[in-house]
């Protein structure tokens, strides 16, 4: 993939940050919660490997309920599980600010878009710059989103699982 310019300078512009903390995770049944997504998704391209997470477990619950409105038919609500994950990161790069996002062609309609051209395009040059995480808004509601590229990640600073819950319907 060929990142845009502007994308890689205002990232570049960005100071990379340390963070440690707890990130909520839902994913389907009994699949691994630390098993990140190769296939693409809003802020991964194709084999970029990617863990998304939530700072909020509300954000997370907003998150699963978006998914299941596109699904035909919706996967029941307690297929999933919830997770809270012990995350270090050391080059995370905190793109929550939306004049930041707008100056690399992610404005509110391209966060929320089915399309995720524009955020791939983002997320993916962060990683190839060699940053391990991005701090994101998220799409659905109010909240925060932390996206690990795990290929990036210190090796010594693995992802922790804390506790593990049932999605109630």
């Amino acid at each position: 993939m060929i990142f845009e310019q502007t994308v890689l300078d205002a990232l570049e512009a960005v100071e990379p940050a340390r963070w440690e903390g707890e990130v909520w995770r839902v994913v389907l049944g009994a699949r691994n919660p630390l098993l990140a997504n190769t296939t693409g998704a809003r802020w991964n391209p194709r084999d970029t490997a990617a863990l998304y997470a939530s700072l909020e477990r509300g954000t997370v619950l907003a998150e699963l309920d978006h998914l299941r409105s596109i699904q035909t038919p919706p996967t029941r609500r307690s297929a999933y599980r919830l997770h809270l994950i012990r995350v270090r990161v050391d080059r995370m790069l905190d793109l929550r600010e939306l004049g930041l996002l707008e100056s690399m062609g992610v404005g509110p309609a391209e966060l929320a878009a089915d399309d995720y051209s524009s955020c791939q395009g983002v997320g993916g040059a962060a990683a190839w710059l060699g940053v391990d995480a991005v701090l994101v808004p998220s799409a659905r509601i109010e909240g925060n989103n932390l996206v690990v590229f795990t290929d990036k990640q210190d090796p010594d600073a693995p992802l922790e699982l804390v506790s593990t819950e049932d999605v109630v319907d």
